[in-house]
């Protein structure tokens, strides 16, 4: 993770100094994406939950080591013999006999445990299979992860160049209007105009001042959100070089050569990245229910358990004389465990298992439902777009057409400039018109790309 910090670092002062390239910003993003990382992060977290759950299969070994020390042990005892025994035929020895050395002032405390799951009704088998799951969904979603950032950011990134293309037509635009309205005023001023024609030349230089200020918004928020998700403080489209537009066309013309019916299919295919996620949501809500009908009443646990204590004045296998000094045992056991009586929070467990199950299977079908209405809504309107641009263009071309007409009547003194410059104004807006329709049509492509899976 430290590589790809540093590695994140150096390609964002790299991209300070230098143009960035789309292809740049596509592995600045693989790395530094919040969402990317955060699914990283829980791929991980799933893949140790998936350690615990095969752990649990094997034995549980515990151990317990105490030292003590008695500042008051007990002393040692003695008896004379010949107090409590009376033989005439007997002499007895007249010291007293040491029949309890006295407790030693420190005392150890040493066992080893071990629990070995034998029979649980199938519920390590079905918890290893729900974490198996689990760290799959996470595996897709990290691949979802990334598949969405790097639709969006190519579906940014594209808009930007097209919203470069506008704000440049809407710049020369800036200056046709302006040069309108200096006519209009002076044609006022000397009576060749109406009040209201001057002030109909104001309107449209407003119109494009305002157009311009919403082109700006959009790509000022365009950045922000590129720069958002690649991680970056900001972003400079100035910095960026032209985008391959021409590959965005050409999908679309591959999309555009499968039918509706056969893009729904491809992005409900069970190999399709949703698809299988909510797949792995049914099992899992399936194997869970299997795990709470194994942990009803009546199904109890075995278990072979095993362990050895010692405990004595000796630190066992390192002081001398510890074998002497020990107190140990050991045994070998089978358990047996099970609750026989809960009130019924078992098997209202399982229903709610059940319910849950069920609700999955749902959510699934939702989606379905969902991804279906996303493909026919996208493919329709790239259709239409498709059209539209066409009509665009054509109407693009016989402006362009006209100005030329303009042109050389303007020469010649039979066309005004006011003219003139309005048949160019009326052809750049046919030329924005275009774009807007190319915007669209990558919008509605990459979507139906990321749903697909065509690329």
């Amino acid at each position: 993770m430290k590589k790809l910090i540093c590695l994140a670092v150096g390609l964002a002062c790299l991209f300070s100094l230098n143009a960035v390239t789309a292809d740049e910003l596509q592995e600045l993003l693989m790395i530094s994406n919040a969402g990317i990382n955060n699914a990283r992060e829980e791929l991980l977290k799933a893949q140790l939950d998936l350690k615990d759950a095969k752990a649990d299969f094997a034995p549980k070994i515990d151990m317990l080591l105490t030292g003590s020390y008695l500042p008051n042990p007990v002393d040692p005892i003695y008896l004379n013999p010949g107090d409590y025994l009376s033989i005439p035929e007997i002499t007895y020895p007249s010291q007293y006999l040491e029949v309890f050395k006295g407790q030693e002032k420190s005392f150890y405390l040493f066992s080893l445990s071990l629990v070995q799951p034998i029979f649980t009704w199938g519920k390590l088998i079905k918890q290893d299979k729900i974490y198996t799951e689990v760290c799959n969904i996470r595996t897709l979603q990290l691949q979802d992860a990334q598949d969405k950032a790097l639709t969006e950011l190519k579906t940014r990134l594209v808009a930007l160049e097209y919203l470069k293309q506008i704000s440049g037509i809407l710049e020369e635009q800036t200056k046709l209007a302006d040069r309108l309205v200096e006519l209009a005023d002076s044609g006022y001023r000397h009576g060749v105009m109406i009040k209201t024609e001057a002030m109909d030349a104001h309107v449209k230089a407003g119109q494009v001042g305002t157009a311009q200020a919403q082109v700006n918004s959009q790509i000022k928020i365009q950045e922000t959100a590129v720069a958002n998700l690649c991680g970056l403080e900001e972003f400079d489209s100035a910095e960026l070089e032209p985008v391959d537009l021409e590959e965005t066309s050409e999908l679309a013309e591959k999309i555009l050569s499968f039918s509706q019916d056969s893009l729904v299919t491809m992005s409900l295919a069970d190999s399709r990245t949703n698809m299988a996620m909510l797949s792995s949501l049914v099992e899992i809500a399936d194997l869970t229910k299997g795990v709470a009908s194994a942990s009803v009443n009546w199904k109890p646990n075995v278990a072979l358990m095993a362990g050895i204590s010692y405990g004595g004045s000796r630190f066992p296998l390192i002081e001398t004389d510890w074998t002497r000094k020990d107190r140990w045992s050991a045994r070998i056991s089978v358990a047996i465990q099970d609750t026989l009586f809960d009130g019924g929070k078992a098997i209202r467990d399982v229903k709610r298992k059940a319910s849950e199950l069920a609700q999955k299977s749902i959510d699934r079908e939702d989606a379905r439902h969902q991804i279906r209405q996303s493909v026919v809504e996208n493919y329709t309107n790239l259709e239409y777009y498709r059209s539209d641009l066409a009509y665009r263009l054509s109407v693009e071309e016989q402006k362009r057409a006209q100005v030329d007409v303009k042109k050389d009547l303007l020469d010649t003194g039979y066309k005004s400039e006011a003219e003139y410059l309005q048949t160019l104004i009326d052809m750049n807006t046919a030329q924005i018109e275009a774009i807007q329709d190319k915007l669209n049509m990558a919008t509605c492509v990459n979507t139906l790309s990321y749903l697909s899976g065509l690329d």
